[in-house]
């Protein structure tokens, strides 16, 4: 009777521990899918503003420096931004992952780097524009237009009228009427002057620079992006209201591309096909993976909390009532043998190599899974772990928790010694390998004889396709005989 009750009240409290769990679950993924779509929002809007700030910075480069001053090369500086906004939305793969296997702490940390990084671009972006709406003075001075105008009469011209330059004739007369009539011509006169000069060269050498990329630039916006188009519209994005606006505003861009083609400014299609792609490809990615939201995902599924909560308080009601049982997670098997202990729990470890600080030696043993140890030494120059027991004891078995990214199987041999010089081969073993130890199978060596040990070392074989990774080891001591005191 009193173990029923006692199984009873553990349901009651497991099933209480695992809804709680599950809502703050649901809550941490929802915060993280918002600053998700934040970074999305985000990211791509600074990927729009430096795009277009482009063909105005590069202007600069045909604009003569102040007396007294360096050239300004603000387009190689918009073009360092876009670089560091695009190594940013560079580690959205990463984020999905983490994201699609509910790893969601650590998915929320990466958004808060890549939104940092995306803020401070957009700081960067916005002390650029400062500058460039500070050189309208520049762009009115009498000797900046002959040095354009000059410039400009020296290009070559189109051999065809369907293709266009982007207005440069017209520019050039504008700026020969600006410098002409200079002398009382009000400054702003001459400052539009001229800057419409300077786009015309702009322009032109965007043409000239994309004139031998056009059949590539026509079968980006014409076949390309539409294919793309139709394979996010098959992934089902109906069933995702938030990201209908992605759609929505890649639909625009498509369009607008396909008038820049018309119009016979291939730079700018290429440019606005390009991001285009970009992020049908990002959107895709995001429907493939599972991460974005739907109606009513909000609320609690009855089949999920039953297997959520419900299964487990009954598990740990009944297990609760048997004394001589342990938790699964708490080691490779439970004790099946009285007397046996537990023998590897803080004992001081040591390694040839580690990967980084927080990836040492002391995770092998700190009864942690969720830690590792991580070689920095490739499987060939042979990495090893050494384990040092308190005393010698007389070992059971010997179990290994390995970690490897990609999953795979993973295979190690283990020696024992007792005192240091001399080492014994007690066996191999083979476990799955995996990203966390929820996904890793362990893998155990048994010893036969009775002797005591006081040194193990692991020593990995094989590892997948992964570097060697260890989150736990564990040795169990051997009991006593019946007739032993």
């Amino acid at each position: 009777m009193l173990a029923l009750i006692t199984a009873l009240v553990s349901a009651l409290l497991a099933g209480a521990v695992a809804l709680s769990r599950m809502k703050r679950q649901r809550r941490l993924r929802d915060e993280t899918r918002g600053l998700y779509r934040l970074l999305i929002e985000e990211g791509e809007g600074l990927e729009s503003a430096l795009a277009d700030r482009l063909p105005e910075a590069e202007q600069i480069g045909h604009l003569p420096p102040l007396p007294g001053s360096k050239p300004w090369a603000a387009g190689d500086e918009v073009l360092g931004l876009a670089q560091k906004a695009a190594e940013a939305m560079d580690q959205l793969p990463i984020v999905r992952m983490a994201m699609s296997e509910e790893r969601w702490d650590e998915a929320r940390q990466r958004l808060d780097l890549l939104l940092a990084t995306v803020h401070e671009t957009n700081t960067g972006l916005r002390i650029l524009e400062e500058r460039l709406a500070a050189l309208d003075r520049t762009w009115g001075l009498p000797a900046t237009a002959a040095v354009l105008l000059q410039r400009a009469r020296g290009r070559k011209r189109p051999a065809t009228a369907d293709e266009t330059t982007g207005g440069v004739e017209e520019a050039v007369a504008k700026a020969e009427a600006a410098l002409s009539a200079h002398v009382g011509m009000p400054a702003e006169a001459r400052a539009a002057a001229n800057r419409d000069l300077a786009k015309a060269l702009g322009a032109l050498d965007d043409w000239m620079s994309a004139r031998e990329r056009r059949p590539r630039i026509v079968d980006l916006v014409r076949t390309e992006t539409p294919v793309l188009m139709e394979r996010v519209e098959d992934a089902g994005i109906r069933k995702h209201p938030d990201a209908l606006p992605r759609l929505a505003a890649m639909r625009r861009d498509m369009a607008k591309a396909g008038e820049a083609l018309d119009a016979g400014r291939p730079d700018v299609a290429e440019r606005l096909g390009r991001q285009v792609r970009d992020r049908g490809q990002r959107l895709l990615k995001d429907l493939q993976a599972g991460i974005l939201p739907i109606p009513g995902d909000h609320a609690f599924d009855k089949r999920t909390l039953a297997i959520q909560a419900g299964a487990p308080a009954v598990i740990v009601g009944l297990l609760a009532s048997a004394t001589s049982s342990q938790l699964a997670w708490m080691g490779p098997a439970t004790d099946r043998i009285n007397g046996r202990a537990e023998v590897v729990q803080g004992a001081p470890a040591r390694v040839t190599s580690k990967l980084r600080e927080g990836l040492g030696a002391d995770k092998l043993t700190d009864g942690r899974p969720e830690t590792a140890w991580i070689a920095a030494q490739t499987l060939l120059d042979g990495p090893v772990a050494v384990i040092g027991l308190k005393e010698a004891t007389p070992l059971a078995s010997i179990s290994v928790l390995p970690c490897a990214v990609p999953a795979a199987p993973c295979t190690w041999e283990v020696d024992v010694s007792a005192d240091r010089r001399s080492w014994f081969t007690v066996g191999s073993a083979t476990g799955t390998g995996a990203r966390s130890p929820d996904g890793a199978t362990w893998g155990t060596v048994t010893l036969d004889a009775t002797a005591s040990w006081r040194l193990i070392r692991i020593r990995p074989l094989a590892w997948g396709k992964s570097g060697v990774g260890i989150f736990e080891v564990r040795a169990w001591r051997r009991a006593p005989s019946p007739g032993s005191r």
